[in-house]
């Protein structure tokens, strides 16, 4: 009986609060450990966010005007097409995003086309991926990410209505010019890179 007891009271002890002198109630052993990985793990989320956001920003980034590469085989829209382009551009190096007028849906289709919609048909991610607003052009955000992106744009568009608000896009180093034949993406790179065969 003693035994039995002792046994009850051990196991109170396990499960009872510990109480330090002045009163303050501390927590379980077991409410400390769950606490401290939760916070570890938040802690290296974070690290890995900020590492992911670091690594993109170093990658070799550039812009493709998606509405004007549609056309670059025999003037046919498509995005095959485009598809061609950025696995040539990829195969290079590069990491393409890309942007397109808010109409591609109907250019290529019968209705309108989200980003979603376009990764489907695309070897890239929907979050390089742009469809501008409706009503709004796509050239000024294409020059506008290229420069933010410190990025060259391929496209054989030269922007002449933007130019005064974009300079830029006066240095035929900012282009990349390009076409596709039998399935083949050929570019040219000015001055700065050679060109991709």
């Amino acid at each position: 009986q003693a035994m039995a007891d002792r046994s009850k009271f051990f196991q109170k002890a396990n499960v009872a609060k510990v109480e330090d002198p002045s009163g303050f109630t501390l927590p379980p052993f077991d409410s400390i450990v769950v606490a401290s990985a939760l916070g570890l793990m938040i802690g290296l989320l974070i690290v890995w966010k900020r590492y992911q956001t670091l690594q993109r920003s170093r990658r070799d980034w550039i812009v493709v005007d998606g509405s004007n590469v549609l056309y670059w085989d025999n003037q046919v829209p498509s995005l095959k097409t485009v598809q061609i382009v950025l696995n040539r551009l990829k195969s290079a190096g590069f990491y393409p995003k890309v942007i397109f007028d808010a109409n591609v849906g109907y250019v290529v289709g019968t209705r309108y086309f989200s980003e979603r919609d376009l990764a489907r048909h695309l070897p890239i991610s929907k979050t390089d991926i742009v469809v501008s607003d409706s009503g709004t052009p796509a050239d000024p955000l294409v020059i506008s990410e290229a420069k933010r992106l410190h990025a060259r744009v391929v496209t054989n568009d030269r922007f002449n209505d933007w130019s005064d608000a974009h300079p830029e896009v006066k240095k035929q180093t900012f282009f990349v010019r390009g076409q596709v034949n039998n399935g083949q993406a050929d570019f040219e790179f000015v001055r700065e890179k050679q060109a991709v065969a």
